[in-house]
């Protein structure tokens, strides 16, 4: 079972889909939905006030170093650094807000 999780993909993801709802789906049409979805509940979110603050963890992963041996020992995650990555990631803003350009791109533009 392991290995079916470990080999899962995109391209298995979209022909669950299919079966389960009977959408025929590419697997770059249903990331292209789930980065909709992603900018669709940053567009609520902003609108319901979160900001760049908002975009935390809990204080353990940016508090508590890593106790256990191996290449991580003694680190913490960087979240600003995790923010600017992400955001970059997502084509959104230095405060995390989608761009009108990301909205327009996929098709939701009206939202601006």
């Amino acid at each position: 079972m392991l290995s079916i999780v470990c080999d899962y993909s995109l391209k298995d993801e979209a022909a669950l889909t299919a079966a389960i709802t009977g959408w025929e789906l590419t697997a770059e049409e249903l990331a292209l939905v789930g980065e909709r979805i992603l900018n669709a509940e940053n567009l609520i979110n902003v609108h319901l006030g979160a900001g760049r603050a908002d975009d935390d963890l809990p204080d353990h992963f940016v508090e508590d170093r890593v106790p256990d041996a191996g290449p991580t020992r003694g680190m913490t995650v960087d979240i600003e650094r995790l923010r600017k990555d992400f955001y970059a990631a997502m084509e959104w803003d230095d405060e995390g807000r989608a761009t009108p350009e990301k909205l327009k791109e996929l098709g939701l533009e009206r939202f601006v």
